[in-house]
């Protein structure tokens, strides 16, 4: 059955304005909600992979949920390029661990990675909300926030700490690792509730999310390697 408010979400989403925060009733409404307003996405830009949300013990159980939950990333919100354009008035910064995976499922989450690379995403909500007064059913309904994800460098291994500055200010450290273990224990995790996937995967946040405005210049880096990326 087709929700009109997956329709109002795709809209807002093509438009860059915002729409007023709606109810959402339950885990399962969510959900359906989140599916068709992926579906749009994709149908619109085509497919770029996965994002994992809700990936730490913290946020779990300040949202109240018992596992992550992941979303579509369509094929232009994975981008390479460093200048971001903010279409949101509520967006943030996420430093994350990013893999490129080919036929990924529950017997060879860790031979299908192709690359892994340094990431930054962007999530910005088609609410007129801050992310702080909205829930955890209305964020999973909003696609986990999905709007863009900076393909850093590539990595000659998964890192043992992240770091996330915002115009040359440390706002986090955090080592890598999430609710299940490792960047690979999530690979597997998604596979059970996707089957057999490829394409990019974010695996979640390591440090954030942390508000951003407009020209906030953002760092993300490691022992190994960093990058910058600016929106305007």
């Amino acid at each position: 059955m087709n929700d009109e408010r997956a329709d109002m979400l795709l809209a807002a989403y093509k438009m860059g304005s915002t729409i007023e925060p709606f109810e959402v009733k339950s885990l399962a409404e969510a959900r359906l909600l989140s599916s068709q307003f992926q579906e749009r996405l994709v149908n619109l830009e085509g497919f770029g992979g996965y994002k994992i949300s809700f990936t730490s013990f913290r946020s779990l159980k300040s949202f109240g949920l018992d596992e992550p939950e992941f979303a579509l990333l369509s094929g232009s919100m994975v981008v390479s390029d460093r200048t971001v354009q903010l279409k949101f008035p509520y967006a943030y910064a996420e430093a994350e661990i990013v893999v490129k995976a080919r036929e990924c499922d529950v017997s060879n989450y860790k031979e299908c990675v192709e690359e892994v690379r340094l990431g930054l995403e962007i999530p910005a909500t088609r609410f007129s909300a801050p992310l702080e007064v909205l829930n955890a059913y209305q964020i999973i309904a909003d696609a986990l926030m999905a709007y863009k994800f900076v393909l850093g460098p590539e990595l000659s291994r998964i890192p043992k700490k992240v770091v996330l500055k915002v115009n040359d200010r440390k706002v986090g450290e955090n080592v890598v690792f999430y609710v299940y273990g490792d960047v690979y224990s999530m690979l597997k995790w998604l596979s059970t509730r996707v089957g057999r996937f490829s394409g990019y995967v974010s695996t979640g946040a390591v440090v954030g999310p942390v508000a951003i405005r407009k020209y906030d210049e953002l760092e993300v880096e490691t022992e190994e390697a960093s990058f910058t990326a600016t929106v305007v």
